[in-house]
């Protein structure tokens, strides 16, 4: 096994049982462990005993670990890539129970342009602590338009057309994990009931680190930062 990089796969809700291996063992040793928290999140039919809503608030508080939990199954792929390269530390990947979107939805809904339309067979590395802003005013998904700002304009202040004239009329939902694909739907909901809000949709990817910049910058430009996730009190949005 010399040279493998193991990783420690596991349910959320188990994980609960091995914490203080995690914090003595693992995460005060700065032991590169990557570990991949399967039934993250709501899991349906599994029933509450498997829903996995406590993870981000008892692995927030842990020193050394790098948190993540990616929107959709392309992000996953990147993600666990990502857990392959870190070997400074120990690193924590969440996902949740269920099929993916497929290649149609994460066209359409989330902007990915995928080569022959198809979902890529291998992940590519992501920066670590590196959000990424998926959709601007008036429904522009942005994701290969990383150097524009954070709320959707040219100018940095205002909104698109008529929309977000006023900065109380612009609102961001910052998302970590798959209730990116919701956060979409109902900003393009939205704005179709109000022509003069605008709606900016970003997904943090990182817990720890967090994207000071880009939280920073929604927040400056918006008048509403909403944050989304699946999780308990002390978790994310905390």
């Amino acid at each position: 096994c010399e040279g493998l990089k193991p990783f420690c796969c596991i349910y959320s809700t188990f994980m609960q049982r091995g914490y203080d291996q995690v914090v003595h063992d693992v995460a005060i040793q700065n032991l590169p462990v990557r570990m991949i928290l399967d039934r993250a999140g709501v899991v349906g039919n599994d029933g509450p005993t498997h829903h996995g809503c406590y993870d981000l608030a008892y692995m927030g508080c842990i020193p050394n670990l790098t948190i993540m939990s990616p929107s959709d199954e392309i992000e996953l792929k990147n993600m666990v890539m990502t857990c392959a390269g870190i070997d400074d530390g120990p690193s924590v990947l969440r996902y949740p129970r269920g099929v993916g979107y497929g290649a149609e939805k994460l066209q359409k809904l989330f902007g990915y342009s995928l080569e022959n339309g198809e979902i890529p067979t291998k992940g590519t590395p992501v920066e670590i602590g590196k959000g990424r802003i998926i959709r601007r005013p008036g429904g522009v998904r942005a994701l290969s338009e990383d150097t524009e700002p954070a709320n959707g304009s040219k100018d940095g202040k205002m909104g698109t057309g008529s929309r977000g004239l006023l900065k109380e009329h612009r609102v961001a939902i910052l998302t970590l994990g798959t209730r990116l694909s919701e956060a979409l739907v109902a900003a393009d909901e939205v704005e179709e009931l109000d022509p003069d809000l605008a709606v900016t949709v970003a997904d943090a990817r990182f817990m720890k680190p967090l994207d000071v910049d880009m939280i920073r910058e929604l927040a400056e430009n918006n008048g509403i930062l909403i944050t989304v996730e699946e999780g308990s009190i002390g978790g994310f949005g905390d």
